[in-house]
């Protein structure tokens, strides 16, 4: 499911930085479309809308439903409470100027997800980087709760 998820979306942006951007939440994302009651009219609708909108800069009017709206809520929830923010080592992040705006940015994060997603893997089964570590599981079906973010264990 994750590969055709990249895929579809890669070919409604074409763009594999936008695509590699997707695969940090795809596994959730597909959970999250298997436990809802999203028509695949409504899918192909919401793609097209977001191609448009991409290519365009500007959305053909409304993009999501409320069941959409539902299932992209639980994705983000489910990502959130899942998948504890890390520190990344210094020594891979840089300041770039972003609309004359200092920025903090990881060396190559461009490289690696693309490659990541060519290989159709995680950035963290992809050997590529050692600081990225897999998400707990969390099964969406039937999820009606935000339990909170993540909190990384403190070294005691």
């Amino acid at each position: 499911m994750l590969h055709k998820i990249v895929v579809v979306f890669h070919a409604a942006t074409r763009n594999p930085r936008a695509a590699a951007f997707l695969l940090t939440c795809a596994p959730i994302a597909a959970s999250a479309a298997e436990a809802s009651s999203i028509s695949p009219a409504d899918t192909g609708f919401m793609i097209a809308a977001v191609r448009q909108m991409i290519r365009e800069g500007q959305a053909p009017g409304t993009l999501a439903t409320l069941e959409s709206a539902r299932a992209q809520t639980v994705v983000v929830n489910a990502a959130s409470q899942a998948a504890c923010v890390r520190n990344i080592p210094q020594a891979v992040v840089r300041q770039v100027l972003m609309d004359n705006h200092p920025v903090r940015a990881v060396r190559g994060i461009e490289s690696i997800f693309e490659k990541a997603v060519i290989a159709g893997k995680m950035p963290h089964e992809s050997g590529l980087v050692d600081w990225s570590v897999p998400a707990d599981k969390l099964d969406v079906r039937d999820y009606r709760h935000f339990g909170g973010p993540c909190r990384v264990p403190s070294a005691s």
